[in-house]
Parts: structure tokens; C-alpha cells; sequence
């Protein structure tokens, strides 16, 4: 298997901040002129290596203000910077002699891209590596790492399940808000947490590569979890789980307002109520999610 990190994603999902950035409104895209072109020396853009390094850095000072998965593109980038830099020149000598190969740590790019963002893309490609290359499943099969890095609603479902599912280790992305799956995942069992900025990302790496027997059996018993709810017992499981039971309670509790309140239409009942109903934004997922790493990872028994 390859030894990287490997998150593909379109762009389709990414035009607008979405739903993250509804509840931080900090979150933006990075501006070319403002984030990059007015911060470095017009000197280093003569340069490739060096203009990719200055862009980079500029990147990383308003790292806390992006979107989560152009977090992942500028620690990309920062990974890239870092593995050219501790590269060992193409020699014989080199050779075996357990010198870095120059294989960046981590690779989260976009993989396509949809209406007016193209322009944008294309321009901050010319300083860092945006783009990156489309997969088949088969081919992210072979990578020992994954991350599925919410995306405007602060979730990716699909990838969430497609990559759990492959023989690598997931590193699920922990944001505020959850899909129905996530209440059969569990941390440090199904998959390695990681915080919503990223911000434990190259840790949990690290931890990963210093523990592959604990790694090894949290992917296993990710794939066996997908496995099982793939099955027509386990889809029926989490059907009535998430869908029959829940419904069943709404059609139990619903009373007509012709009963509770007569002489009274559900228009009238909905405006007595002051500035409508509220919405409670919930800070963390349920169950408070733990993203450090215990000692030893848990088995399933």
C-alpha cells in the first residue's frame, strides 16, 4: 500500500462556505491578490520552488479562516514544500541508504471543478497544487490512509462510507454537524478522529505510522462495520434504526391543532409564537467526540 495520505473531492461542493460557514462566519476560500499576491516578494514569482515555498506560508497565516477543505489543499501544499526540501538528490550513492524519496506526507486536492470557480482555481493553482488527479476506486484502494473531509454542509457522507469501507485507516474529519452513519461509528474503533480544523491531522499520522498493528485493526474493523451494513440484515437494522422508529415517534406525537387548541388554524398557533421557532446550534457532535489517542486502540470483542 502506498505510505500517503490521499483525499480526492470535486469542487461542486465547495463554490459557496455552506453550512460551516453559517456557523463560523470566518470561513472563507482563499483570494489570490489578498491572500497571496499582496504578501509575498514579486521577486520569488521568477522562481517556482521558491514562489510555491512564499505562497505557502502566505496560506498558513490565514490558515485559521479557511474552509476545512482548503485546509487540507494548504497543508498539501506545506507537505510538498517540506518533502522537496528534504529530498535527496537522484544519485546512486542515494540509493537505499534510507534517505527521504521526496514523497509528500499528505495529498487533499480538488479533482474538478463547476462554474465560476474555474477561474479561481486556475489562478491559485499557479502558485500552490490545487488540482489534483481523479481516482477510481480501485486506485484509492491502495492507499494506506484516508480522510474525508466535510465539505460546505461540513460532511461527505459517500466518502465517509466509500473510504471506510477500503482496506486503509480512516481519519474521519469531526465537524459540528453529523450524517445518520456517523451514530454506527465509533472512535478509536471504527476510525481515527480528527479535529475540525485539522489542526491533529500530521499528529495522528504520525501516530498512525508508530502504531500500524492498532491502525491496522481499527481499518479492519471499519471495513467490517461497512461490510455488515451493506448487508440486507445490517441495511434493515439501520433503516428502521434511522428511519421507521424515528417517523413511527413524529406520527405518535402529532396532535391536530383542531384538538389542542379549538377554534384556532396552524397559522395562528405558528405566529403566536415569538420571532418563530429557533434553531439551537449544537457546538459539538453528540456524545462529545474525543480526538485524542488512547493508548492502546480499542477492539471489538
Amino acid at each position: 500500500m502506498i505510505v500517503s495520505f490521499i483525499h480526492t473531492v470535486s469542487l461542486s461542493h465547495q463554490i459557496q462556505s455552506g453550512y460551516l460557514g453559517h456557523i463560523d462566519r470566518r470561513l472563507h476560500r482563499p483570494y489570490p491578490k489578498q491572500d497571496i499576491e499582496d504578501k509575498i516578494d514579486p521577486e520569488l514569482l521568477k522562481y517556482p520552488q521558491e514562489k510555491k515555498a512564499a505562497a505557502t506560508k502566505a496560506l498558513l497565516q490565514v490558515y485559521d479562516n479557511l474552509i476545512p477543505r482548503w485546509k487540507g489543499v494548504v497543508l498539501t501544499a506545506e507537505a510538498e514544500v517540506e518533502a522537496h526540501a528534504n529530498a535527496a538528490p537522484i544519485r546512486p550513492e542515494n540509493f537505499g541508504n534510507g534517505k527521504k524519496n521526496g514523497l509528500p506526507w499528505a495529498n487533499m486536492k480538488f479533482t474538478g471543478t463547476i462554474g465560476p470557480e474555474q477561474s479561481r482555481l486556475d489562478e491559485l493553482d499557479t502558485y500552490i497544487s490545487v488540482k489534483g488527479e481523479r481516482m477510481s476506486l480501485e486506485e484509492l484502494a491502495q492507499y494506506k490512509y484516508h480522510i474525508d473531509i466535510g465539505g460546505g454542509g461540513g460532511t461527505t457522507w459517500t466518502g465517509t462510507m466509500t473510504k471506510m469501507a477500503m482496506p486503509g485507516l480512516l481519519f474521519h474529519h469531526v465537524t459540528p454537524t453529523k450524517d445518520y452513519i456517523h451514530d454506527y461509528m465509533k472512535p478509536w474503533i471504527h476510525y481515527v478522529p480528527i479535529k475540525a480544523d485539522l489542526s491533529d491531522l500530521r499528529e495522528k499520522y504520525e501516530w498512525a505510522e508508530s502504531h500500524p498493528e492498532a491502525a491496522e485493526m481499527i481499518a479492519s474493523q471499519g471495513s467490517d462495520l461497512m461490510r455488515h451494513l451493506g448487508t440486507p440484515q445490517g441495511f434493515g437494522e439501520m433503516y428502521q434504526d434511522v428511519f421507521v422508529d424515528q417517523v413511527r415517534q413524529v406520527i405518535e406525537a402529532y396532535q391536530p391543532v383542531k384538538t389542542t387548541q379549538p377554534r384556532t388554524d396552524w397559522k395562528e398557533v405558528l405566529e403566536s409564537y415569538n420571532n418563530g421557532f429557533k434553531i439551537k446550534k449544537q457546538e459539538k457532535p453528540d456524545g462529545d467526540v474525543s480526538t485524542e489517542a488512547p493508548a492502546v486502540a480499542t477492539k471489538l470483542s
